[in-house]
């Protein structure tokens, strides 16, 4: 699904418009992006088209192939728990749908925060199904509801921005769409000294 050519371009999409509200351009010319679960490289390698030098963090040893193989991109094997953050290297960090997965979505936080300059922005997209309004079918969906074993961790349009905010970044923007009936969500942090 992720690597879905209609998928792909309706969340490039999503993330411009959402950079272009917040005031703020990407990809950056020039500037450094970081990708944790970047797959195969698809996002990486359309910022670094825009101009961007990337590097990305991958679970899957067959995806850190993959990013090599198809973009010629650097991607790491490994965990957000093990991977050694530089300081203050890069201007962009994302992350798309494994937020949930984390046993600690906190140390992502602080790992973003590390490595981003001063001013950087941090963009996660998580699932934000509205659990409590949802059948009992969409509730127990594998992709997105309590059927996912996965997901150790559930977050909403009120309690993900408390994330941002604790870690010393401000959200300056939020976008939604829905999947199968099914909310997703991108929030959109900016480094802030404290």
């Amino acid at each position: 699904m992720w690597n879905d050519p209609i998928q792909f371009e309706a969340r490039v999409e999503r993330i411009g418009k959402l950079f272009k509200d917040a005031g703020a351009d990407v990809p950056l010319r020039g500037g450094r992006a970081f990708e944790f679960g970047c797959g195969q490289g698809h996002l990486l390698n359309r910022l670094r088209e825009g101009g961007m030098e990337v590097e990305g963090l991958e679970t899957s040893i067959r995806l850190v192939g993959d990013c090599e193989s198809l973009f010629q991109i650097k991607a790491q094997y490994g965990t957000v728990a093990r991977y050694e953050a530089p300081d203050s290297q890069f201007d962009l960090v994302l992350g798309f749908h494994m937020l949930e997965h984390l046993d600690r979505p906190s140390l992502l936080f602080q790992k973003a925060r590390s490595m981003l300059k001063t001013g950087g922005y941090l963009l996660l997209e998580v699932p934000i199904p509205h659990l409590e309004k949802c059948s009992p079918i969409q509730k127990l969906d594998q992709t997105y509801g309590y059927g996912n074993l996965g997901h150790l961790y559930y977050f909403t349009k009120e309690t993900l921005p408390k994330y941002f905010e604790r870690f010393g970044f401000e959200t300056v923007g939020t976008y939604s769409y829905a999947e199968e009936g099914l909310g997703s969500g991108g929030f959109l942090g900016r480094k802030v000294e404290p």
